[in-house]
Formats: structure tokens, C-alpha cells, sequence
């Protein structure tokens, strides 16, 4: 099983219909990951959509049943009613104006066919680290680097939906567990190789920067290299382990007007 398909609520399928879909629609569908997986568990005469507005896309080829365009979720390039599914896999929490895109995503669709949204809560995020500290430091990086983003999003899918007018909506929430130094939950999603957190304020230095005085990513920066140094010295031990889990809200509706 590989890592992506252990993030993969299960019955997700099922709660989907995804057997009785023909065109499938995935907005914001970053890598093409999530799209290849909706097109395997689909119909085999299926066709897949997906629509990002960045250049990830490149990283997965179109193909017969498979067509990847560069779009914003706004204004999708897709003839009205022409979908059996629209999904979105954290996507909504990105957006200024995340009723746009759902509008387009109603659209899109046919009648009787199905909207649906992944969106997780980060802000109810829980966990526990054997390195004291490093969990309220993901934190703050998540914080720091989400300007913009409602990292709550996730319960707010249902009024949402409602004030779009679908109808016959459901929901679950799945809450998928990250561990760390550990061998002791083969059903929870693994941390191959612990990614060091230095390198993450290198990768989001641009994200940071506007936010915090030199001085204070001088002390990230070394908060960084401190807890760093910790979990390389409890790895070497096997003493480190970690795990982590949020709520992740998987809501769909259907589109009968």
C-alpha cells in the first residue's frame, strides 16, 4: 500500500458512487494523485477531468481517459451539466471567495449527479512527540504560513452546501493518523524519513519573511536546529516516535434543480 493510499478515507468509493460515475470533474487536483485514484475505482468506460490553476500538473501525463488542464477553480473550462461527479480535496480552505468555486463545481455537474469536498480542521489537530516541542513548532510553521487559508474549514462544508442549494447532503469525518519513529500502528500513515526542520523554514523562508523581523527567524531558525538535533540523537537511540491525526470532513451533496 503506498503512503498516498493510506491518507484514502475508507469508504470513500462507496459514499461517493463512484462505480455508477462516467465523468469524473477534480477541482484544485494539485498532482493528479486523487484524480488517478477517483478514475481506478470508477467505471472502466470512465472519464476523468482534473483542473489546477498551478504548474503540478506536469507531473502526470493525459491520457485516453485521463485529461489534465490548467485552470482556476472559478471559472471552469467545462461545458454546464457535464459531470456525474465534482470533487474538491482541499481546496475550499484555500480560497478567498470559496463559494465561486463551489457555484462552478454546481454547475458543472448534472442534475441529479454529485458535489462533493474534502476539507480537513487543522485547528483541531492533535498529537504527541516524544521531542518536547516539536508539535506546537508545526504549529506555529502551519500558522505562519497560512495567511490567507481557513485552516478550520473543514465542519463548515455543510452550511456551505446548503446555502449552495444541493441537496440530500451527508457527511462523515474520517481523522487519519501520521506516526513517527514507530512500528506499532501498521494502519496509520508513516513517516518514511522524518523531514528535518531546518529544511523547513528554508523551503517556507518566503511564506515567513513577510511575517516575522530578522531577528525573530534568526530564533525560528535556531529553534529549528535545536529540535533537530534532538530527534536525530532519539532516532540513533530508537527512542523518538510521533503521531499526529486532524478531522478531515468529507461531504457530499446532490444537484437536482
Amino acid at each position: 500500500m503506498s503512503d498516498f493510499d493510506q491518507l484514502i478515507p475508507p469508504g470513500l468509493a462507496d459514499f461517493l458512487d463512484l462505480e455508477s460515475a462516467r465523468r469524473i470533474v477534480d477541482v484544485g487536483c494539485g498532482t493528479g494523485d486523487f484524480t488517478t485514484y477517483l478514475l481506478s475505482q470508477a467505471s472502466p468506460t470512465a472519464i476523468a477531468i482534473g483542473l489546477d490553476i498551478s504548474t503540478e500538473l506536469r507531473r502526470v501525463r493525459s491520457s485516453e481517459d485521463l485529461w489534465l488542464i490548467r485552470a482556476a477553480a472559478e471559472k471552469l473550462p467545462i461545458h454546464s451539466e457535464w459531470a456525474d461527479l465534482v470533487i474538491c480535496r482541499r481546496l475550499l480552505m484555500n480560497l478567498p471567495e470559496p463559494t465561486l468555486a463551489l457555484g462552478e463545481m454546481k454547475r458543472v455537474a448534472k442534475r441529479g449527479g454529485l458535489v462533493a469536498a474534502l476539507e480537513p480542521d487543522f485547528l483541531a489537530e492533535r498529537g504527541y512527540s516524544t521531542v518536547p516541542g516539536e508539535l506546537a513548532f508545526l504549529r506555529k510553521l502551519l500558522l505562519l504560513t497560512s495567511e490567507g487559508n481557513d485552516l478550520g474549514f473543514g465542519p463548515k462544508c455543510v452550511e456551505l452546501f446548503k446555502h449552495s442549494g444541493l441537496v440530500e447532503i451527508e457527511a462523515y469525518v474520517h481523522s487519519p493518523v501520521t506516526i513517527g519513529g514507530s512500528d506499532r500502528f501498521p494502519t496509520a500513515h508513516r513517516e518514511r524519513k522524518p523531514r528535518r526542520f531546518e529544511g523547513l523554514i528554508a523551503e517556507w523562508r518566503t511564506e515567513l519573511e513577510p511575517h516575522l523581523e530578522l531577528s525573530e527567524l534568526q530564533a525560528l531558525e535556531n529553534e529549528a536546529c535545536e529540535l533537530d538535533r534532538v530527534r536525530v540523537r532519539q532516532l540513533q537511540t530508537g527512542e523518538y516516535a510521533s503521531a499526529s491525526s486532524f478531522p478531515l470532513w468529507i461531504v457530499r451533496g446532490r444537484k437536482l434543480d
